[in-house]
């Protein structure tokens, strides 16, 4: 299964950069590390460099269910917080900005997710058509992954006489 997730985390991370040099932007191929760990892109916005780092989460698991069931988005709000906590101070000690591009399985794009898109649509000279297209295709990215972790798991499954 870790693999299946792993391929999803980078089409969706293919897919941010690809939207990214469509509109002008050019994010760098490498990912930055700081002591091993770092964020999945980095390019320049508005003349710094910003850094993300990529994560989809499932508000349907069963860590995050209760939680959601109670307030909606919060598991969005517990991955951004994460990837805040984890990378803002190695990357702002650098002088650089950290924004975490988290979605859910179902496409959803997080709050501080959406400051980001709305800070590079700022940079574009078309910002809705920008948000359109951003949103549009790394929701997409998200359930053609989802769609390959679905027929991986079958593919399993008639594998083993599971019918």
């Amino acid at each position: 299964m870790g693999t299946t997730r792993a391929s999803r985390h980078a089409h969706v991370k293919k897919t941010f950069k690809s939207v990214l040099r469509q509109y002008g932007f050019m994010p760098d191929n490498g990912e930055p590390r700081f002591n091993g760990v770092g964020p999945d892109v980095c390019f320049l916005l508005g003349g710094i460099l910003t850094l993300v780092d990529v994560v989809v989460v499932n508000p349907l698991a069963d860590s995050y269910v209760d939680a959601e069931a109670r307030a909606a988005g919060t598991t969005l709000a517990t991955a951004e917080s994460e990837k805040d906590r984890r990378h803002t101070p190695l990357v702002e000690a650098r002088r650089m900005h950290f924004f975490p591009l988290a979605l859910t399985t179902f496409g959803t794009v997080g709050p501080r997710s959406l400051v980001l898109l709305r800070r590079c649509a700022r940079h574009t000279t078309d910002p809705s058509g920008f948000m359109a297209h951003m949103c549009m295709a790394l929701s997409v990215a998200v359930q053609t992954g989802n769609a390959k972790i679905i027929m991986a798991a079958t593919s399993r499954w008639w594998e083993y006489g599971v019918r």
